[in-house]
């Protein structure tokens, strides 16, 4: 049983059981099952607190302004045509917390190979999320609390389903064996209804920013298009890492990874309705769709060997590695935006091959 609670913040009543339990059936105990549950709390990370507090309306004066001209004449002035947009903390939040509860078996093969297969179903609850509580209203076009400006409210209300199973050969854990390696191959499926709840660092994000589009949801009076894909979602992982000794006293080791692609929002690219944040999207369109997959491929290539110095060896390692060596174009960002011409393409991407020799030994670098 663990029992957490944080300062700043009077809840004493998360406690967080755990259980798990193991068990070897048969005589020769080549087959092990696990089983595992328990709560988890998330914690009011320092960032919400200390946005609320820069971003009250007093300390620092943000506004936001529709179709400006450019350069703003006398910006000094805007606090008397503009109200100010502020952050503030929801007084009934709570801590996220997450139900978790995974099952394994684990199978040892024959010549000492181990086949692990796992599933993990987790469950969130009260996840934090930011939404406008002041955006104009649809029906009217008029704000609920109309002498004021933008309300970023940071609260508790968002939740995440999760289902991940997992399969994995390894080869038994001998250094002596010629070839040894790790594989593993997810199938998962991740969805919630929140970006993030923290407010963009100052400087870094300001209102039409895409990092300060993506935090807040498209419509902060209808929800449920938020319900989609993780950010983190990729549905199909595999990866390989091995090691080959070769003649001569030369090793070759690989470490591969290909997923699918990550998912992106799709938008109008305008301000639809109104809230001042152009990130709209079309209708019937929910939260996080498509996106490109990554292949990446690194190798190494070295050899060791004994440097005699006097009565002292040095055992030194030479080699050479490759990043990425098939030159796969793994790109990172997809325009979402179906007003762009760009919309469906990518517009940055992981780096491209790489080669790097190394040393193993400090005295072979100088």
């Amino acid at each position: 049983m663990r029992h957490e609670f944080q300062s700043g913040k009077s809840r004493y009543g998360d406690l967080a059981p755990r259980f798990s339990a193991a068990y070897a059936p048969g005589k020769d105990h080549q087959t092990v099952i696990r089983i595992g549950a328990g709560v988890f709390y998330d914690r009011r990370r320092p960032p919400i607190l200390e946005q609320s507090l820069r971003f009250d309306g007093i300390q620092t004066q943000q506004y936001i302004l529709t179709n400006p001209v450019y350069p703003v004449p006398d910006p000094t002035g805007l606090g008397s045509q503009v109200p100010s947009a502020v952050w503030r903390i929801d007084p009934n939040l709570v801590f996220p917390r997450t139900y978790q509860a995974s099952a394994t078996i684990e199978r040892q093969l024959p010549g000492g190979f181990v086949l692990v297969s796992d599933y993990t179903y987790q469950r969130g609850d009260h996840l934090f999320r930011a939404r406008d509580i002041n955006a104009p209203l649809a029906a009217t076009g008029l704000r609920p609390y109309p002498d004021q400006g933008d309300i970023y409210q940071i609260e508790s209300s968002a939740s995440s389903r999760g289902n991940i199973l997992n399969w994995t050969l390894k080869s038994p854990p001998n250094p002596n064996r010629r070839f040894q390696f790790f594989a593993q191959y997810t199938l998962s499926w991740l969805y919630d209804d929140t970006n993030a709840a923290f407010p963009p660092p100052p400087g870094t994000s300001t209102p039409g920013n895409s990092l300060f589009t993506s935090l807040l949801p498209a419509n902060s009076y209808d929800l449920r298009p938020e319900w989609g894909r993780e950010n983190n979602d990729a549905r199909n992982r595999f990866g390989l890492s091995g090691t080959v000794k070769l003649p001569l006293h030369l090793t070759f080791g690989t470490l591969t990874t290909i997923r699918s692609g990550l998912p992106y929002n799709i938008t109008t690219g305008e301000d639809n309705n109104g809230d001042g944040v152009a990130n709209d999207r079309p209708a019937g369109v929910t939260r996080n769709t498509g996106g490109p997959g990554l292949v990446s491929v690194d190798v190494h290539l070295g050899r060791k060997f004994t440097i005699q110095r006097g009565e002292r060896k040095i055992d030194a390692d030479i080699g050479v590695d490759s990043f990425n060596v098939l030159n796969h174009a793994n790109f990172t960002n997809t325009v979402g935006v179906i007003t762009s011409p760009l919309f469906g393409k990518a517009n940055a991407a992981l780096d491209g091959r790489q080669m790097q020799f190394n040393s193993a030994d400090p005295l072979l670098r100088q």
